[in-house]
């Protein structure tokens, strides 16, 4: 098979559903069915706010899943018979609030591997 050296840039905000939709939309578009995913996308907020961690938790965990989700899960389901590789690299620094969402994250790693 042939290596292509091309490397693709695509505007992604995990905060934000419209941007996590228009990105998987896109990919899905430029590049077809994903066979490995690495996400390393996660914020730590250094507060005790619960702002704080309502907001870590979206993206670290609820924006992480929908984006698995467009991408991956429903894709795997209905298309394609391979199941794809998903890796969501974390850290164990940070305040409380990233290590709950990390801990949920863990959580979901688990639960999407069931759906495949």
């Amino acid at each position: 098979s042939e290596c292509k050296e091309q490397v693709m840039f695509f505007p992604l905000d995990l905060e934000e559903t419209n941007s996590v939709q228009e990105f998987a939309k896109r990919c899905k578009k430029e590049l077809g069915n994903i066979d490995v995913l690495f996400n390393n996308a996660a914020i730590c907020l250094y507060s005790n706010k619960l702002e704080a961690a309502k907001r870590s938790f979206k993206v670290n965990v609820q924006g992480t899943y929908e984006l698995t989700r467009l991408l991956v899960l429903e894709t795997q389901q209905r298309e394609h018979p391979s199941p794809a590789i998903v890796v969501n690299l974390s850290s164990s620094e940070g305040e409380l609030s990233y290590l709950y969402s990390i801990l949920a994250q863990d959580m979901m790693n688990a639960s999407c591997g069931e759906e495949v």
